[in-house]
């Protein structure tokens, strides 16, 4: 709209479809009250969904009363379609990761896991949630955890995908300390995290 085409034309001319819980607020912001939201849906008369930000303020003062409303609106709705897709993502990311049948393990640079499988839980004996923030070499048993410290050391220096420990037994410790043969391969992801 320009202004030639708004001044002087209640809102609602304008926006014929304006919600009435948007209406409600409106009268209340005009009794003297500041409302705002940080989202709030907008289902349009055309079938489109929009999502605004918005906050309105009495404006002007007439015998301590507004003589009316400053309406600030903000649309959200590409930023929330981008919010719902990561989560889409995100959430079959994590399908994939838990319906996998290999342990699979992700840990930062200084050894912490920061994801765990649900085969993780099921061959390490662990919740994956009770693995998260630990060293990784709570995997390890603990007379091989000094040289696997200087062995990931080395891997985090030259990163690449490769089997670990080639002509070695490899041992995993699980939470009851039984321990049992494994093999691992690794890879390195570079993030932002």
């Amino acid at each position: 709209f320009d202004s030639a085409q708004v001044i002087g034309r209640s809102s609602y001319e304008l926006f014929p479809d304006t919600p009435l819980h948007w209406r409600e607020i409106q009268k209340r912001c005009l009794a003297g009250e500041t409302l705002r939201a940080e989202e709030d849906r907008w289902d349009r008369s055309n079938g489109q969904t929009a999502w605004v930000r918005w906050e309105v303020r009495p404006g002007g003062d007439y015998q301590s009363l507004p003589q009316g409303i400053l309406v600030f609106t903000e649309d959200i709705t590409a930023q929330k379609q981008i919010e719902e897709m990561l989560r889409e993502s995100e959430a079959t990311t994590r399908t994939l990761l838990d319906t996998a049948s290999q342990a699979i393990l992700a840990v930062d640079s200084r050894g912490a896991i920061v994801l765990a499988n649900r085969m993780v839980g099921a061959m390490f004996g662990y919740a994956p949630s009770e693995l998260l923030g630990q060293q990784h070499e709570i995997l390890v048993p603990e007379k091989m955890r000094e040289l696997h410290r200087d062995h990931r050391a080395a891997f985090s220096a030259n990163p690449s995908p490769r089997p670990m420990g080639i002509g070695l037994d490899l041992v995993g410790v699980r939470k009851d300390n039984s321990e049992f043969p494994i093999e691992v391969s690794l890879s390195s992801v570079d993030t932002k995290l």
